[in-house]
């Protein structure tokens, strides 16, 4: 399921105890504010428009391109960080599914599910400014860790020299969205604790336990 449809599904209900539909509606102008902001600067340069994917790994080193790699950098962010989490029309289903297999690597690195929790919560109500927090995986290392990114970059371009290769120093799984936008609406300034806690328990582990197999499967 895209983007587009997972916001049109939840426009009506919003996320059960994550976000209101006032909330949603949000993420959704601005997320289609960004779409528009990137067409224009596509046919600005004269760039064919291509999924936001492509666009920013295309043009992450031109500095004369920064607005077309922020806006499709940032739309990247939007659906890594909404595929990520339990679908308004499937809160029955149990949110842990998948976890078990993620367990021993998690433990390994964190000690246990519910430290990885913590961890999440006070690093991420303890970033400044607006960014974005993810779980990643090292393939190398066989661990799972933490990063924070800044404004409209994320993790796919972490340790790497675009646009030669795309990088396998670290793997995303998962990341959470730390704009105001995202959670001001509901949570008010002094509440992002409250909106990462209430993220966790929607996050989808069977998907995640998928990027982690698949980044098993590639070789390095």
């Amino acid at each position: 399921m895209n983007l587009q449809t997972r916001f049109t599904k939840a426009l009506d209900v919003g996320y059960k105890n994550f976000l209101s539909r006032d909330a949603v509606k949000t993420i959704f102008s601005y997320d289609n504010r960004l779409r528009e902001e990137l067409h224009k600067e596509c046919k600005l340069h004269q760039i064919p428009y291509k999924v936001p994917s492509d666009l920013m790994v295309q043009n992450v080193n031109d500095p004369r391109k920064t607005k077309v790699f922020n806006y499709s950098s940032q739309l990247v962010n939007h659906d890594f960080f909404f595929s990520g989490i339990i679908s308004q029309d499937r809160f029955s289903e149990d949110a842990d599914l998948g976890a078990v297999n993620l367990k021993p690597g998690i433990d390994a690195s964190f000690g246990s599910f519910n430290e990885l929790r913590t961890q999440l919560i006070e690093v991420g109500n303890s970033i400044f400014g607006d960014g974005w927090l993810w779980l990643v995986y090292s393939p190398e290392r066989s661990l799972f860790s933490l990063l924070c990114t800044y404004n409209a970059s994320n993790a796919f371009l972490w340790g790497t020299e675009f646009p030669k290769t795309r990088t396998k120093e670290i793997v995303p799984l998962l990341c959470v969205n730390l704009w105001q936008y995202a959670y001001l609406q509901d949570y008010g300034i002094n509440n992002k604790e409250k909106y990462i806690s209430n993220w966790w328990n929607l996050i989808n582990w069977s998907v995640v336990n998928n990027r982690f197999q698949a980044s098993r499967m590639e070789p390095l």
